[in-house]
C-alpha cells in the first residue's frame, strides 16, 4: 500500500533570483503587448501575454535545472507464511486422520489469523497454493527438503513476521535446516502432524569397514543393528559379498536398542565388491525395508609391490629406494646381484618375480646380468602388461631388452650410447611428473645439478612424450632425457641419465626428488582410461524414485580438460535400459541427472566420444532399493520440529493447539508494520514533455498572431 506524502521542487540557484527574473519577464511581455498593430481586444491581449509569459518563463526556469521530487510512503503489512508438508511420509500410517488434522489446522488459522496469510505446499520444492486447495493435496512428493523453505523465505519481498510449518519432521534430502533458520531470525511456529508413537522395528543402521581393502588380508566388517520394541528377541544377521553368503550369526537384541556384530572378511580377489548385511525379519516388524544395509568397496592387491632391479648397489638406487619406502602402501622388493647371478639379499629372492606390480630397472640389464632373470622380467612386462621405469646408465646393455624394445619410448641410432655431464631442459611443463607440490617450478628444475646424460645414439620414438631434454652449457641440444610412452595397458618411463641422487641434495627441503619418484610411480600404476575419464555419483545406494546425479570428468593424455566431447550413460537392469546424456559444465566436467526408475543392482556404462571417435569408457554399478525413501521412515521426528521452533524463537504445537497458535501469531504481529519511504525524481529540464509543452505554447502564440494579422 502506497500513501502520497509530498512534492518538493529543487533548483540549483537562489529562488530570489528566479522570482526577480520571472517578474521582469512578465513585465517585458506585458509591455510588448500593450500596443499592438492592428489593435487587439483586451481579452486577446491578455491571452497572448499569458502564453508568451508562460513559455519564456519556463525556458528561464529550465536554465536552473529544476527537479520535482515525489515522496511516497510504502506501508507493508505483516505476513504469515504457512508451509504444508506434501511428502509421501505424511500419510503412510493413517492417511485419513492426518488429512483431517491438517484441514482442521488450516481452518483454525483462516478463522483466527489477522493480516496477510499465504499458503504453500512443499516436498522437494515449494509451491504456492490456496487454503481451499489443501483438501486436494496428494501427499505424494518423494522427498522432503527443509532447506527449500528457508531459501524461499529469504528470497521473499514480503514482511514475513512468522512462518507456520505443518509437517512430520522427516527430512529425506537437502541440508540440516537448523543453522539457516537460526541465522534468518524469523520465528517458526511448528505444528507437528504424524505418528509420534514409538514404532516396533529392527534395522541395520550402519556398516563400518576400511575404505581400502586388500586381497588375502583379513579385515573386520562391523554392522550396527538397531531395535525398538524387540528386546530379548533372537535374530539372524547375515553377511554377503556380491550376493553370496559369507557368514551369519544369531544374536539376541539387547535392551539398549543397539547391537554391534563383527564379521571377519578375507577378500580373495581384487575388484569392486558389494558388501551387504541383513537382519532376518521379525513377525511384528513394522518396516522390513531397512533390514538390509549395503556398501561398496574396492579390493586391491595387498600392497603395490615394486621390484627394484640392479646388478649392483649404487647411490641412485639407494636414494630411489629410500623415496619409495616413505609410502606405506608400497612394498619395495630388492633384486640386487653381485655378479649377475648371486643375490646380495637372498631373502628377497624367495619372493617370486611374477608378484611384482611395477619394475624399477636401475641400470639393468648390464652385460653381466643373469639371462634367465632378464628373460623372466621382460616376459612378465610383455605378457602381464607390467609397467616399468627404466634408468639407462653407462653400464646398461640395451641389446638385452630386445623382448620389450617395442614398448620403449626411444630408438637406438648407434650400437653405443655416449654420456656426458649436462643439465635437464624441461619441454613439457604441464606433465604430471614435474608437478611438485601441485605446481610447476621452472626455477627449481632449471637449477638442478648436472648429471651424466645420453649425448648421442638415442632418439625419441614417434608417439612418445618427451618430457625433458638435455641442456649442455645452457644450450638445448634436442636430445631426450626423460621420456614416457603408453603402449596398450603397458606404461613406461625412461630416464637416460645417472647420478640423479644429486637432485635430492639440491631441493631436499622441498622434497622435490621424493615427489618426483612418487609421481613416476603414480603415473606407472594408473590405468590410462580411468585416469582420463571417470564417472561418479554422490552415493552408491539409492531409493526408488530418487534422483541420480552423475558427474563425469574427461582429460586428454596430458591431463588437460576436454570440453567438446559427447558423453552418454546407459543404465541397465536385466533387459531394461535407460539412456542419459551429460551436459558440459566446463573445465572437463560434465553432469546430468535421471530418476531411479528401476530397482536392484543397476549397472551403468559411460562412453565419451569426440568427433565420432570413442576416447573414454567407464562403468560401475549402484543399488536401488524397492522402498521409496519417504516410506522407509514414517515416525514423526518431534525432536527436530521442537529444535526448529527453539532456535528460531518460535513455539511447537501439537495439532490440537491451533487456536492458541493463531492468538500467539496475532499478538506477535502487533506493531510490526513496515513503512518504507520511496522517493522519485522528475527532471523538468531533461524531459521531452517539458520541451513539447513550450513548443506548443509558442505555436499557439504564433497561430493567434497570424490569425489576427500581426507581424
Amino acid at each position: 500500500m502506497f500513501d502520497l506524502s509530498s512534492y518538493d521542487i529543487s533548483l540549483n540557484t537562489n529562488p530570489f533570483i528566479i522570482t526577480v527574473g520571472l517578474l521582469l519577464l512578465a513585465f517585458y511581455t506585458y509591455f510588448i503587448y500593450k500596443f499592438t498593430i492592428p489593435a487587439l481586444s483586451p481579452l486577446l491581449k491578455y491571452s497572448l501575454s499569458a502564453i508568451r509569459a508562460l513559455a519564456i518563463g519556463l525556458l528561464f526556469v529550465l536554465i536552473f535545472e529544476p527537479i520535482v521530487s515525489r515522496n511516497l510512503i510504502e506501508t507493508i503489512e505483516p505476513s504469515t507464511y504457512v508451509f504444508i508438508d506434501n511428502s509421501a511420509s505424511m500419510i503412510q500410517n493413517d492417511s485419513a486422520n492426518v488429512v483431517h488434522k491438517i484441514e482442521r489446522a488450516i481452518g483454525e488459522l483462516n478463522t483466527n489469523l489477522d493480516g496477510s496469510v499465504k499458503y504453500f505446499s512443499f516436498g522437494n520444492s515449494v509451491n504456492e497454493i490456496t487454503s481451499e486447495s489443501v483438501a486436494s493435496l496428494p501427499f505424494n512428493e518423494r522427498f522432503t527438503d527443509y532447506s527449500e523453505i528457508s531459501d524461499y523465505v529469504e528470497e521473499s519481498i514480503d514482511n514475513i513476521t512468522r512462518v507456520v510449518l505443518i509437517s512430520d519432521g522427516i527430512i529425506t534430502t537437502g541440508t540440516n535446516p537448523l543453522k539457516s533458520i537460526e541465522d534468518r531470525s524469523i520465528p517458526y511456529s511448528i505444528v507437528g502432524v504424524g505418528d509420534s508413537s514409538k514404532i516396533v522395528d529392527a534395522s541395520v543402521k550402519e556398516l563400518i569397514t576400511n575404505n581400502y581393502l586388500y586381497t588375502n588380508k583379513e579385515t573386520t566388517v562391523e554392522a550396527v543393528i538397531l531395535n525398538s520394541g524387540f528386546t530379548g528377541q533372537p535374530v539372524e544377521v547375515r553377511f554377503r559379498e556380491n550376493n553370496k553368503l559369507i557368514a551369519s550369526e544369531v544374536i539376541t537384541l539387547n535392551s539398549s536398542g543397539i547391537n554391534r556384530v563383527e564379521f571377519n572378511y578375507l577378500p580373495g580377489t581384487s575388484g569392486e565388491k558389494k558388501l551387504q548385511v541383513s537382519v532376518s525379519p521379525l513377525q511384528t516388524d513394522s518396516n522390513i525395508s531397512n533390514n538390509t544395509k549395503t556398501t561398496f568397496r574396492n579390493v586391491t592387491n595387498s600392497k603395490l609391490r615394486i621390484g627394484l632391479v640392479s646388478d649392483s648397489p649404487s647411490s641412485d638406487m639407494g636414494f630411489i629406494k629410500q623415496s619409495l619406502k616413505q609410502n606405506e602402501d608400497y612394498e619395495v622388493v630388492d633384486f640386487i646381484t653381485a655378479d649377475g647371478s648371486k643375490a646380495l639379499a637372498p631373502d628377497n629372492w624367495d619372493l617370486p618375480v611374477d608378484s611384482i606390480n611395477i619394475f624399477f630397472l636401475i641400470g639393468f640389464p648390464t652385460s653381466n646380468s643373469n639371462s634367465s632373470l632378464v628373460n623372466k622380467i621382460t616376459t612378465l612386462i610383455n605378457n602381464n602388461s607390467v609397467p616399468f621405469f627404466l634408468m639407462v646408465t653407462t653400464k646398461t646393455d640395451l641389446q638385452k631388452l630386445n623382448n620389450v624394445f617395442e614398448l620403449l619410448p626411444f630408438n637406438l641410432v648407434s650400437s653405443k650410447v655416449s654420456f656426458t655431464k649436462a643439465q635437464l631442459e624441461v619441454l613439457d611443463i604441464f606433465n604430471p611428473l614435474l608437478q611438485i607440490n601441485s605446481k610447476f617450478d621452472k626455477e627449481m628444475w632449471s637449477n638442478l645439478s648436472p648429471v651424466f646424460t645420453a649425448s648421442s645414439g638415442v632418439i625419441a620414438k614417434p608417439g612418445s612424450n618427451v618430457i625433458a631434454g638435455v641442456r649442455l652449457k645452457n644450450i638445448p641440444t634436442g636430445l631426450p632425457l626423460l621420456i614416457s610412452k603408453s603402449a596398450g595397458k603397458t606404461r613406461n618411463i625412461t630416464l637416460l641419465a645417472e647420478e640423479i641422487w644429486r637432485w635430492k641434495l639440491n631441493n631436499n627441503e622441498d622434497q622435490m626428488f621424493d615427489q618426483f619418484i612418487s609421481n613416476i610411480t603414480s603415473w606407472l600404476k594408473a590405468d590410462p582410461d580411468k585416469k582420463r575419464f571417470s564417472v561418479s555419483l554422490p552415493a552408491r545406494e539409492f531409493s526408488f524414485g530418487e534422483e541420480l546425479n552423475f558427474t563425469a570428468e574427461l582429460y586428454d593424455e596430458k591431463l588437460s580438460p576436454i570440453d567438446d566431447a559427447e558423453i552418454s550413460i546407459t543404465l541397465s537392469y536385466d533387459e531394461f535400459k535407460k539412456d542419459l546424456y551429460l551436459l558440459n559444465k566446463g573445465n572437463g566436467t560434465y553432469g546430468g541427472a535421471t530418476t531411479a526408475s528401476m530397482t536392484g543392482d543397476v549397472f551403468y556404462m559411460a562412453s565419451a566420444y569426440r568427433e565420432g571417435i570413442e576416447i573414454g569408457a567407464a562403468s560401475g554399478r549402484l543399488l536401488i532399493n524397492e522402498m521409496e525413501i519417504e516410506k522407509s521412515n514414517t515416525q514423526m521426528n518431534k525432536e527436530l520440529l521442537r529444535n526448529i521452533a527453539l532456535v528460531s524463537g518460535g513455539l511447537y504445537y501439537d495439532d490440537t493447539d491451533n487456536n492458541e497458535l493463531a492468538i500467539t501469531i496475532n499478538n506477535s504481529n502487533e506493531g510490526k508494520i513496515i513503512q518504507n519511504k520511496l522517493a522519485s525524481e522528475f527532471k523538468l529540464w531533461a524531459h521531452e514533455y517539458t520541451l513539447m509543452f513550450i513548443i506548443l505554447l509558442l505555436s499557439a502564440e504564433w497561430f493567434l498572431r497570424k490569425r489576427n494579422g500581426m507581424i
